[in-house]
């Protein structure tokens, strides 16, 4: 339920604008107006994490970070060329691979 909708609502995010946000990535060392954008993105996905699952400790938000980034959706959709029903499925597990250390 409630995890099913968290992921939608990012890879839809992710389907519109991560090819725009992967070309701004690529361009940040090169244009410090990019490098400020790109980072305020990092820190509002943090925020979104945070909000999304709960603010815990630091490693815990660090996994459910990199296991929602960008990177892991172009690694998956783009690179691989995976399906959406895929990405969402992979991101799905690494979720819950992070969640599930809560409980243990």
């Amino acid at each position: 339920g409630a995890l099913d909708a968290i992921i939608d609502a990012l890879l839809a995010h992710y389907e519109l604008e991560a090819r725009t946000m992967w070309h701004l990535i690529r361009q940040e060392e090169d244009c410090p107006p990019l490098a400020e954008l790109v980072a305020r993105g990092r820190a509002l996905h943090r925020r979104w994490v945070e909000a999304a699952f709960g603010k815990g400790p630091r490693e815990r938000t660090d996994a459910l970070v990199a296991a929602t980034d960008l990177f892991i959706w172009k690694l998956l959709r783009v690179d691989l060329g995976r399906s959406s029903a895929a990405v969402k499925a992979t991101m799905r597990r690494l979720v819950e691979g992070v969640l599930a250390e809560d409980k243990a």
